[in-house]
């Protein structure tokens, strides 16, 4: 299956062979300039959708509409979906949201042709809150997603809603290229999360119709986290941690020890090279750091790829 990912751009050292081609949307005193064959993300939001993804079997073309401080522009965003009628994808992610209302008529329009191509879009709604106006999500044609703290589900669903998916995120950790282990969250991560589960457990539909109906019929209380395994917490990471603190147990919540991001990134890289795991295709999952003792045996699994969503 095909995706187009419309955001801020691939890192290049990030792709993969999965990414068939991409474009660049910018405005500029012209007008919109379109750049074929160049999205370098400057970011690194895009390359968290794409990483979240590309652990499943799909291939993806990169649509860049977002500059360096992740910000963009109503006229780029429709310059894309108008691109988009006319590049053979299935599925379009867009962790994008505005409240721009002079353009809602043209996402309008341009959605509605995309949906009767049968190309089928996914939206993040606005982290501002469900009663802001969200565009391109609260279009009839778009799948809205949100993030909710739920005990036991993953996903729920009401297709009436302005919000009509929200999904139990389980915060990620992901290498970006100059920057270093960052957070991945939110509603953009939720929609990253749902797609990613469409395209392992669902794969190919007709339409948007078809979409909704096979994500009621999922068994939405699959959602697992990493396992915890009667084993000893290995010397290894205990000897890096000392690094950081003289004051811990195997019960140790990683946020106590590592509480800022930087701090952490370089706990991570460290981890990545004493126990050889790719930093450039890694996840680590905030669930992980509930004690160093459930973070060493995930390190185990985590080598002997064991997928974080199981069938």
């Amino acid at each position: 299956m095909r995706c187009a990912i419309v955001d801020s751009g691939v890192q290049r050292e990030l792709s993969g062979n999965n990414i068939f081609g991409g474009i660049t949307f910018k405005r500029s005193e012209a007008g919109i300039e379109i750049i074929e064959n160049e999205y370098q993300d400057e970011n690194g939001h895009g390359s968290m959708v794409y990483r979240t993804l590309a652990q499943t079997d799909t291939e993806f073309y990169i649509v860049k509409v977002l500059n360096e401080s992740n910000q963009g522009n109503s006229l780029t965003l429709c310059e894309a979906l108008k691109w988009l009628l006319n590049i053979e994808v299935k599925l379009i992610v867009i962790c994008i949201s505005t409240n721009n209302l002079e353009m809602g008529q043209e996402y309008e329009k341009l959605i509605n042709k995309l949906s009767i191509q049968g190309k089928i879009l996914f939206a993040s709604w606005t982290n501002n809150g469900r009663d802001t106006l969200s565009y391109p999500a609260i279009l009839k044609n778009v799948i809205s997603v949100g993030r909710k703290k739920m005990d036991s589900k993953f996903i729920e669903c009401d297709w009436k809603n302005n919000i009509q998916c929200l999904i139990n995120i389980d915060i990620s950790y992901i290498w970006i290229p100059e920057k270093g282990f960052r957070s991945f969250g939110g509603n953009s991560q939720a929609t990253a999360d749902l797609v990613a589960m469409v395209c392992k457990r669902i794969g190919y539909v007709r339409d948007i119709k078809e979409m909704r109906k096979r994500i009621d019929e999922l068994d939405y209380n699959y959602y697992r986290i990493y396992r915890d395994y009667e084993c000893e917490t290995d010397q290894r990471l205990l000897s890096i941690i000392e690094k950081y603190s003289k004051t811990f147990t195997a019960e140790s919540a990683m946020w106590e020890i590592f509480p800022t991001i930087e701090e952490l990134s370089d706990f991570l890289e460290e981890i990545c090279t004493i126990f050889e795991i790719n930093k450039y295709t890694v996840i680590f999952k905030r669930s992980m750091f509930v004690s160093i003792k459930k973070f060493s045996n995930t390190i185990n699994i985590i080598k002997n790829g064991e997928k974080k969503y199981e069938n």
